[in-house]
């Protein structure tokens, strides 16, 4: 299956082809399909290509090239939306919190502020500038007395 889309100044040329599992490889429990993802990207007078490879566990009756070409993009919509923003403008990727369940409350407080952001119609820029004037001294020396 090809997909076609044009638009941030560029176009470019999906095309996805899916096979059922070979029987070397069926060991892998649930596995129902290998997934190529070709994409050629037309920029100005630049052209990259780039193949993602993928499982699933849908059936090629479950997930015929077209869901499975749906389901990719929908993944990667996903992807840009939350994962992006939660790096770009949280930092998520700069993070030192590694112990314990931490890294799993940061991830939380960090979607309950995309979430907030976005009912509230803020920009998460925004929110976080205010967040660096925030008056961390003074409320550190409000803690310790």
């Amino acid at each position: 299956m090809t997909a076609c889309d044009k638009g941030h100044g560029r176009v470019e040329v999906r095309t996805l082809l899916a096979m059922d599992v070979p029987e070397h490889l069926s060991f892998w429990p649930g596995v129902k399909q290998i997934v190529a993802m070709k994409v050629v990207k037309f920029q100005k007078s630049k052209e990259s290509h780039a193949i993602t490879y993928g499982i699933t566990s849908l059936s090629a009756q479950e997930a015929p090239p077209e869901v499975l070409m749906r389901l990719w993009r929908d993944h990667w919509s996903i992807e840009n939306k939350l994962h992006r923003t939660r790096d770009v403008v949280l930092h998520e990727d700069h993070s030192t919190i590694r112990m314990h369940a931490a890294p799993q409350v940061m991830a939380a407080v960090r979607n309950l502020a995309i979430f907030l952001a976005r009912k509230w119609r803020r920009s998460l820029t925004d929110l976080a500038s205010n967040y660096k004037n925030f008056p961390r001294k003074e409320f550190q020396s409000m803690l310790q007395n």
